[in-house]
């Protein structure tokens, strides 16, 4: 089962496989801050449930 940290532990692989960098892709796909995006991915700082599948689905639209 997938819980949360194991999903926003797999947000930077697929960004990257998208071909994006993360700057770009919290500012023009998930239309969140770079640095949000950053503490999220280092554990520094949990999103809320909204931002949470913002992320998701713009990674889904982009395909991973």
């Amino acid at each position: 089962m997938n819980t949360e940290y194991d999903v926003i532990s797999s947000w930077r692989w697929r960004i990257a496989k998208a071909g994006m960098k993360q700057k770009d892709f919290a500012v023009n796909e998930a239309g969140i801050t770079p640095t949000n995006l950053s503490l999220y991915l280092l554990g520094r700082k949990i999103p809320r449930p909204l931002t949470f599948e913002k992320i998701e689905s713009a990674l889904k639209r982009l395909g991973v």
